[in-house]
């Protein structure tokens, strides 16, 4: 919180999408907003600043110059963490173990889906995550904190974690806009507001 603006953190790649998303968060008075467009970015600013809340893209880039990968590129040596559809995941993840609310903004088709962050979900309450991820994963909080310091592939708690927000984040918003469209930008902030705001 910077005065009594909320500082919130967008992560986008598609240039016309963070276009559209620029100008609608330019036009909100009460926010503070920081732009990422690829993973590795987003992870770094994380860790150097403590958001009100995260609004993320699924499939984004892990550096920079990184390429756009495909299934057809995937094979069994390729590794989970390298799929861009999971980057957005993992700074949905980031998020969670810092207890960031997060909404994941995704979709570029018709329809737009907006997953809430776990710790504000009615599926796992926010005492029980850390047990739940430490269960499924073998590896303590801090052990994981630890391996999100490392750029080479995590052991078993990429896919463990990664399942855990899927399937506990549920999906709110289903309507017929695109990430081109200022409204579905409203939704995705007015869902990460509902986050944020228990925590005041």
């Amino acid at each position: 919180m910077k005065g009594n603006k909320l500082e919130i953190l967008v992560v986008e790649d598609t240039p016309e999408n963070l276009a559209v998303a620029r100008e609608y968060f330019n036009s909100q008075k009460d926010l503070v907003v920081d732009y990422a467009t690829y993973r590795d970015e987003a992870i770094s600013m994380l860790d150097n600043k403590k958001y009100d809340g995260v609004i993320t893209d699924k499939s984004i880039p892990k550096t920079k110059d990184g390429k756009i990968v495909t299934y057809e590129d995937l094979d069994h040596n390729f590794g989970l963490i390298n799929f861009n559809e999971n980057n957005g995941w993992i700074v949905a993840l980031t998020a969670e173990i810092k207890e960031i609310p997060w909404v994941m903004h995704t979709d570029h088709g018709a329809s737009m889906y907006v997953f809430p962050s776990v710790y504000y979900s009615e599926a796992v309450k926010k005492e029980n995550f850390q047990k739940i991820l430490e269960t499924y994963s073998n590896y303590s909080i801090e052990e994981i904190k630890l391996m999100m310091k490392k750029d080479y592939e995590w052991p078993s708690i990429i896919p463990e974690a990664l399942n855990i927000l899927g399937k506990e984040g549920r999906v709110l918003d289903k309507s017929n806009f695109t990430k081109k469209d200022l409204g579905s930008w409203t939704t995705a902030l007015t869902y990460l507001k509902e986050r944020i705001e228990p925590r005041n």
